[in-house]
């Protein structure tokens, strides 16, 4: 997965971590820095956040809060209305493996920043996290609010809200991670309850097998007709509104050696400058923000090659300055070109 500019998400994303600011006393502002919104934003479901934003509020979140595990704290704080339609068709699904299958199809309706891949093997159902290169302390924030909230939907889901230790809300048989065991691995261990294996190949949740068949509390075949068909619609319409961000980037790719202009970008799509900012706007994006999203993919394959040095890489780009792309390149990923080619070439 190496797109980073294709997610929007609602302001319900911040939510659970905003309360948890509050209940610290951290101003809210403090979260929302550099994200080109206002505190009433956060209140206002229909403001939709892209994944720039999103990794930018998660490395204000990381600073702002000075103990470990803010990621499962968050997650445990999470609520199925952050869901909205999603969580409703999830709710009134006939069974767990149905619930839990529903949520991974429709994951990008509630407004999900990484994806989470159902696999299954034999009689095993699982979910692999895919994220684009990102700071390792972003990537572990991320699935440790995934990983936790799933949790903490699995004890609604199944008429438990006992986060203290219920067996039903220790939803995994297994867990693996594809980062080192952190300082506060006891937190996980607590929280988990089943084996966990760090430093893997991928991050995977196996769920526990005795769950998968059980019914819901709250099970209604009409109602999830209903949901998943509106599902459906709302991802239909995402969809739509990717497009012109696909094809913009389709165009910038495809001229990776001049890196052309918006006004150049709007003559090939048969409309004027102005339409085309406009119509970014309403997606949330910008011209800018899809060059660097092409940029950053680019940047990520150019510094799995060793041969090329990072100055290189950055004339490549288009930058004049190597202090230029270290920002750009941070902005993308919370991390540096050097700290991301470490990362991959261990």
């Amino acid at each position: 997965m190496e797109i980073i500019d294709n997610f929007l998400s609602s302001t319900r994303f911040c939510g659970p971590v905003i309360q948890l600011a509050q209940d610290n006393n951290i101003a809210p502002l403090t979260l929302i820095e550099d994200l080109g919104i206002s505190e009433p934003d956060l209140a206002d479901p229909t403001v939709m956040l892209n994944s720039h934003q999103q990794v930018t509020f998660i490395t204000n979140v990381l600073k702002a809060f000075s103990d470990e595990g803010i990621g499962l704290k968050a997650g445990l704080a999470a609520n199925y209305k952050d869901l909205g339609m999603l969580g409703l068709a999830m709710l009134s699904s006939p069974s767990y493996r149905h619930a839990l299958k529903v949520g991974s199809k429709f994951a990008r309706t509630a407004g999900s920043f990484l994806e989470l891949k159902l696999i299954e093997q034999g009689d095993r159902l699982g979910h692999q996290v895919l994220l684009p290169p990102l700071a390792p302390d972003v990537i572990r924030y991320l699935t440790e609010e995934s990983f936790a909230s799933i949790f903490t939907y699995s004890s609604t889901l199944l008429g438990s809200d006992d986060h203290e230790g219920s067996d039903i809300l220790h939803a995994a048989e297994a867990i693996s991670f594809a980062y080192p065991r952190p300082r506060y691995g006891d937190m996980y261990d607590s929280l988990f309850a089943c084996p966990l294996t760090f430093d893997a190949d991928v991050t995977t949740l196996w769920y526990d097998r005795d769950l998968f068949e059980k019914s819901l509390p709250m099970s209604n075949q009409l109602a999830s007709s209903m949901c998943e068909s509106q599902c459906s619609k709302l991802l239909e319409e995402l969809r739509e509104k990717d497009q012109i961000i696909q094809d913009i980037r389709l165009l910038i790719s495809s001229n990776l050696d001049s890196f052309p202009s918006l006004e150049h970008t709007a003559d090939q799509m048969a409309m004027s400058p102005r339409t085309l900012r406009r119509r970014l706007q309403q997606q949330g994006s910008s011209y800018s923000r899809i060059m660097g999203d092409v940029k950053s993919s680019f940047a990520f394959d150019l510094l799995k090659n060793p041969a090329l040095s990072i100055v290189d890489i950055a004339e490549i780009l288009g930058y004049s300055e190597l202090t230029n792309f270290r920002r750009a390149f941070r902005s993308w990923t919370g991390s540096t070109p050097s700290q991301y080619r470490q990362s991959v070439l261990k």
